[in-house]
């Protein structure tokens, strides 16, 4: 240690001077000088320039602490600003992804409400506002399914025709016609068991109507279907009555044909027989036409008189044979 750094001073003096040097005494290193000033008391106010430079190297070593603390969290307030900004990113991405979840949310049912109304139209008549042609088409084929699937199960297909339809249409108009057609559908839908479908078929003015039937090796469920094709004819012709004049009264003649899976290959084979009964119809109108209708409602008279066609039969000579023959088939035919 040499002489110079060793060299006492006087507390007064040095203090001064440091005072004096404006910029170069730090706060802290103030404080630490006026915490010696019971030391220079106690020393006779003297003290080295050796330990005032010791005092001013712990100084300078804690002011660098602090200023590293400092810089540290300066670097983490930044960093916490960065992480604050991306929260505020991600919030908001969420808060994107919210409103087009809730956006394609919306669209996806507006587009099902979209479906749903152009099933709709594709299904329904515009007229009537009931099934159209397509529509019954596959609730026939269904009911064909259903027969193949289900034993003594089957339906029966009805064609409905209105009569002097289209003299009714040029007398009174189109708009007159349209509104015929619904009352005439109304009229079958309350005629119609619940089961039953009913639907506009291939022309403007007839209907198709699909009634279920069970039991299908007693034709008496036969005849219950005929009666609703009955029911409906009345309907029609008393409506036709109490509001439409005389000279332009609309009548309809229905044909029908029951399911047989051994004669109905194809739908179309069905629909071939209950035109056939249609067409038959359309001679007289106003009626009701079909396969084992007369056949089901004659059954048990039917038996009687073969019994005693039987009978009769057996207590006559072999010759008349051909005479039984005749009744029996002509009986068949009837």
């Amino acid at each position: 240690m040499t002489q110079e750094s060793n060299k006492v001073v006087k507390m007064p003096e040095y203090f001064l001077q440091k005072l004096e040097a404006e910029g170069k005494l730090s706060p802290e290193l103030q404080e630490k000088l006026l915490a010696l000033i019971p030391y220079f008391i106690e020393n006779g106010g003297e003290i080295t320039k050796q330990y005032i430079s010791v005092l001013e190297q712990e100084l300078e070593k804690e002011r660098k602490d602090v200023q590293g603390l400092e810089e540290r969290a300066t670097a983490l307030h930044n960093e916490m600003t960065s992480l604050k900004g991306k929260s505020t990113n991600l919030e908001q991405l969420f808060l994107d992804h919210s409103q087009k979840n809730m956006l394609l949310t919306t669209q996806n049912e507006d587009y099902l409400k979209d479906i749903g109304s152009l099933k709709t139209e594709l299904d329904h008549d515009d007229i009537t506002h009931g099934y159209n042609r397509r529509f019954m088409l596959k609730q026939l084929q269904r009911e064909i399914e259903n027969a193949e699937k289900y034993r003594n199960y089957s339906f029966v297909l009805g064609i409905l025709d209105l009569d002097k339809f289209k003299l009714f249409n040029d007398k009174k108009g189109h708009l007159a016609g349209d509104k015929l057609l619904k009352q005439v559908y109304e009229l079958i839908k309350d005629e119609l068991p619940q089961d039953c479908v009913v639907g506009r078929w291939y022309r403007g003015d007839e209907f198709a109507i699909a009634v279920p039937i069970v039991n299908t090796r007693d034709n008496a469920a036969v005849s219950e279907a005929y009666a609703v094709f009955e029911k409906i004819r009345t309907a029609i012709e008393n409506h036709s009555k109490e509001h439409i004049l005389k000279r332009f009264a609309v009548t309809s003649t229905i044909g029908y044909a029951t399911y047989d899976p051994k004669r109905h290959v194809e739908l179309d084979d069905l629909v071939k027989e209950a035109d056939k009964w249609l067409q038959n119809g359309k001679a007289t109108r106003n009626i009701v036409k079909g396969d084992r209708a007369i056949y089901s409602t004659y059954r048990k008279p039917e038996k009687q008189y073969l019994r005693i066609a039987t009978n009769v039969l057996k207590a006559i000579p072999n010759g008349f044979k051909g005479f039984y023959n005749g009744f029996r088939n002509t009986f068949y035919r009837s």
